[in-house]
């Protein structure tokens, strides 16, 4: 004696062969002719998470019959041949069910599967089963660290910044799109940047700094979802300072002769910070004492150059002098010898003659 499933397949067989197919219309409950089940009725909406879905018929269904179109409201299908991946047409095996893959959408919402025997256009049974596509948070998906939260303004200095993508994440899928809101990746203009994740899931792109100061905001994102971290520049000190007289070192003692000096600033990776202050003094080398005056001095400029106007007025100060140049707060400087001389003696006027 036949089963109670057995019995209804046999109806709906007969069915499905007969000229008016009314069995398949009017006899048989759908469930019972096609049935659709799911392993899970939920999925994370991460874009990369799947569920296998089952359309059962009978074994015995005539075989212009055995096509199963599945079709989906949200996300895709798997191992599909159709340029539309919400569409798939699969054959029912010897025991008659047809397996597709879905694979969840990285859109927050309900998926509607529906599987469909067609004879011809005609529709002769379907049915349909919901999977939810739930939030999940950004950091079960993808993540993002920065080697270093601040760094010199320097224009070369590079930061390691790595994302990291879920395992779960099928290999094919692995690309990961880098941008940034400061520095550059590469050349000064490249902003952006795609690489793919290895199979520990992690890409790493270096942040080469930029010459200006400010804070950087790092994106990694993929499939909809985008992770964050930032980088501070600070102000790119220099290593050291080259101090220049610009023409003779020795300079009168008087406020009619000025002297320009020039600081360079320098680092021995990168390049100073444009704008960088420093302080200029001028020491007695004998006594130490501090003299002199300093006028139109310049902020430093892209090269790390800056001058400054020095007179020594009518300073008591006779013989060599040091001038030197530091960068407040540190101990960055750099120095110069002048040599201070006694102004020219005037020229006496001539006494006024007496009238005759």
């Amino acid at each position: 004696m036949k089963s109670p499933m057995g019995q209804v397949f046999g109806v709906v067989v007969l069915g499905l062969v007969s000229v008016s197919c009314a069995g398949l219309d009017t006899v048989a409950n759908p469930d019972d002719v096609l049935v659709l089940t799911a392993e899970v009725t939920a999925l994370p909406a991460d874009g990369f998470s799947t569920v296998t879905i089952t359309a059962q018929i009978s074994p015995q269904a005539d075989q212009n019959l055995r096509d199963i179109i599945f079709t989906t409201t949200l996300g895709r299908f798997l191992a599909t041949l159709a340029e539309n991946p919400t569409i798939t047409v699969v054959t029912v095996e010897s025991d008659g069910r047809a397996v597709v893959t879905l694979q969840a959408s990285p859109q927050i919402g309900t998926a509607t599967v529906k599987a469909e025997i067609r004879d011809g256009q005609a529709v002769k049974v379907a049915r349909t089963i919901e999977i939810r596509f739930e939030p999940v948070p950004v950091s079960d998906i993808i993540e993002i660290r920065a080697a270093s939260r601040r760094a010199p303004a320097d224009g070369a200095a590079v930061t390691n910044i790595v994302a990291r993508l879920s395992r779960a994440v099928p290999l094919e899928q692995r690309n990961i799109a880098f941008s940034t809101t400061l520095g550059s990746f590469g050349s000064p203009s490249d902003q952006q940047m795609t690489l793919t994740a290895g199979t520990d899931g992690a890409a790493a792109v270096g942040l080469i700094s930029p010459r200006e100061v400010g804070v950087a905001v790092i994106s990694a994102s993929f499939n909809g979802r985008q992770a964050r971290t930032s980088v501070e520049f600070d102000p790119a000190l220099p290593d050291g300072i080259a101090v220049t007289v610009l023409g003779s070192f020795q300079i009168q003692a008087s406020f009619n002769n000025k002297r320009l000096i020039q600081a360079e600033l320098f680092r021995i990776v990168g390049e100073v910070t444009p704008g960088t202050v420093v302080r200029f003094r001028a020491f007695d080398d004998s006594t130490g004492s501090l003299f002199g005056f300093w006028s139109s001095i310049t902020p430093s400029d892209e090269f790390g150059r800056i001058l400054a106007e020095f007179t020594p007025g009518n300073t008591s100060e006779r013989g060599e002098a040091t001038i030197r140049v530091r960068v407040p707060d540190t101990d960055i400087s750099g120095r110069a010898q002048i040599e201070i001389v006694d102004p020219p003696t005037p020229t006496p006027l001539p006494a006024p003659q007496k009238e005759h």
